[in-house]
């Protein structure tokens, strides 16, 4: 189903959401295993999620439709450890392919970097993507980040290894 720009809203996640993006991740790892580091098994196995806004500077986004459905989402954390705490990390970005084409991912993407840049002393703001995966690495890109290093066989995907490009963005 497509859906119109404006019907999407771009929300904080929260715990009454935990169930619903668990569900979406699994759905992201088990389509595209070689651009996650969990596997559906992985994260069957892990605790419950739980989406904690007890720390501002860490949040989950979710882009839902008109009919309030989640079709999106992507994490980001601040580093807390002294030395690291001008750096934060976009983890876990994912859209349905059913949803692909849409602006949903730049949206998403959008709105954490307006909110990343609201944090005081943040200056940079790192993402790993699987270096084969040219779709994601173009909105990367047009969004400002830039290709700084590339880890040789970050990933194993049934003895098959992938390669991962590191990317930042400076804020």
């Amino acid at each position: 189903m497509r859906n119109d720009a404006k019907s999407i809203t771009i929300r904080q996640l929260d715990n009454i959401h935990a169930d619903e993006c668990t569900n979406l991740l699994i759905r992201a790892v088990d389509e595209h295993p070689t651009h996650f580091h969990s596997t559906p098994d992985d994260i069957r196995k892990a605790p419950p999620m739980t989406i904690d806004n007890a720390d501002p500077n860490s949040f989950s986004l979710g882009a839902f439709d008109i009919d309030d459905n989640l079709i999106g989402v992507v994490g980001f954390y601040r580093q807390t450890m002294t030395k690291l705490a001008h750096r934060g990390v976009v983890y876990r970005m994912y859209v349905p392919k059913e949803h692909a084409g849409q602006g949903i991912g730049r949206r998403l993407m959008e709105e954490l970097l307006m909110r990343a840049r609201q944090q005081s002393g943040l200056k940079k703001v790192n993402l790993f993507v699987s270096s084969a995966n040219e779709r994601a690495k173009r909105l990367y890109t047009s969004l400002g980040f830039v290709t700084f290093g590339v880890e040789r066989e970050a990933i194993c995907v049934d003895g098959v290894f992938y390669d991962e490009d590191d990317m930042v963005l400076y804020i």
